[in-house]
């Protein structure tokens, strides 16, 4: 099971829902973002950008090509990609040089869509 979590400490300014999808706009929402694979923490970030992973993250649910890795590119950092859902052998793994533990876990499409669906419900994205 995987869970992400996000909890807002920073909104620079009133952000529409056109804007949420456009630099700089995207960078103004910031919060704690966690990733937890089977109870465990596996990715813990206290200024995380939610809405551009999100922007990443929804390309990749609506994309024709359902085998087509997730690759969260962060303006932030060089250490890219950032986070990563990645398939092999009809599974999915999750994966980011920030990561925790070394996760072997496998996951199926909808299991990682189901998350990111969840964190854009609680995100109000």
């Amino acid at each position: 099971m995987i869970v992400l979590f996000y909890s807002p400490i920073i909104e620079k300014g009133k952000i529409t829902r056109q804007k949420l999808k456009r630099y700089p706009e995207i960078l103004k929402k910031e919060g704690l973002f966690q990733i937890e694979v089977n109870g465990r923490l596996y990715f813990d970030e206290p200024n995380f950008s939610v809405n551009e992973f999100l922007m990443y993250a929804d390309k990749w649910i609506f994309n024709e090509d359902k085998s087509q890795d997730m690759n969260y590119f962060c303006v932030d950092t060089d250490e890219n990609p950032l986070i990563s859902f990645s398939m092999k052998n009809d599974r999915w793994y999750i994966d980011s040089p920030w990561k925790l533990f070394e996760c072997n876990d496998s996951f199926s499409r909808d299991e990682l869509e189901k998350a990111v669906v969840e964190l854009e419900k609680s995100v109000g994205y």
